[in-house]
């Protein structure tokens, strides 16, 4: 009975961590599509994209 309990409990917290992990996915989109309209207008937030093909030298 106690390998059925633990069992239990187990995949009770799996099914907590499911649920957590859903709900934040959902709001980084909600957010993602938040900022989108941000990042396509406002130059200043892409403006270091411009070195993406520099040629990068560690000092």
């Amino acid at each position: 009975m106690e390998k059925l309990n633990l069992i239990e409990l187990i995949f009770q917290e799996i099914r907590a961590e499911t649920l957590t992990g859903n709900i934040e996915e959902k709001q980084r989109e909600k957010a993602v599509e938040s900022l989108m309209d941000d990042y396509r207008s406002d130059k200043e937030l892409t403006a270091f994209t411009s070195l993406d093909n520099e040629a990068f030298y560690e000092a």
